[in-house]
């Protein structure tokens, strides 16, 4: 099992070199855009946004390279004879691995970018240098360029999301793969309007008056008991799909 997974993982590297030039051009893109604002604009203040943004767009391709690993390395693993047992690990093992060094390489940026951005941001301002995390002592009528100094905001999501996002979005990817596997076409009317019901859904819902209704807090247990009973369907249609040979 161990030598077909690195071979597995081999075989896939373009894919991971492609989701890792993803992550990374759009890291270079936000410091780019924040460069050229820093630059030309007559701003006292810069975000560093790469904690919230990178772990999305890495969750992201994630969901996409999992998609792809079930609909092609796991389908393929079959007509080349494997058990589905193996198939199905050996395709879960490859989504794991991308996901996890996709997270890392988000989480590697985010640290790079707070270690060296707020220099780098304000010398292209002309300031004397930066503050973090608290607002900077800004004479009233003046701007923070004025007193020499440029105010950094870290945003950034709790610790916490770095393992929910990851994990989500793993299964995620699975889910949606096995219903592609299991229903071909069909499948995509499904997702369609599952993604309509989750865009427009909440618009339509009275918010203020949710909390208040005696049912509502009984979501709270039933959204993860259909999260599961997705992922239970998913394992088991995985493990008894029909593959054209």
């Amino acid at each position: 099992m161990g030598k077909k997974f690195k071979q597995l993982i081999r075989l896939n590297s373009d894919d991971l070199i492609l989701y890792f030039s993803v992550v990374g051009g759009v890291f270079l893109l936000i410091h780019l855009i924040t460069a050229c604002v820093l630059f030309f604009g007559d701003v006292g203040s810069s975000p560093m946004v790469s904690g919230v943004v990178l772990p999305i767009v890495a969750g992201f391709m994630a969901v996409i390279a999992t998609i792809s690993h079930v609909g092609v390395a796991f389908t393929d693993a079959l007509r080349f004879g494997q058990t589905r047992k193996t198939a199905l690990a050996l395709t879960l093992g490859l989504s794991a691995f991308e996901t996890i060094s996709m997270a890392v390489l988000s989480l590697l940026l985010t640290i790079l970018e707070r270690c060296f951005a707020p220099r780098l941001w304000a010398a292209l301002t002309g300031a004397r240098g930066y503050v973090m995390e608290s607002p900077v002592p800004v004479p009233e009528g003046s701007t923070a360029v004025e007193t020499g100094l440029l105010y950094v905001e870290d945003v950034s999501l709790d610790w916490w999301w770095a393992l929910l996002i990851p994990l989500g979005c793993l299964l995620l990817g699975l889910i949606i793969g096995a219903f592609l596997q299991r229903f071909g076409g069909k499948a995509g009317w499904i997702l369609w309007g599952v993604w309509m019901v989750v865009c427009f859904g909440p618009q339509l819902l009275p918010w203020d008056r949710l909390p208040s209704l005696p049912l509502f807090p009984v979501l709270y247990v039933l959204a993860p008991l259909v999260a599961l009973a997705l992922l239970i369907w998913s394992l088991w249609s995985l493990l008894h799909a029909v593959v054209k040979a």
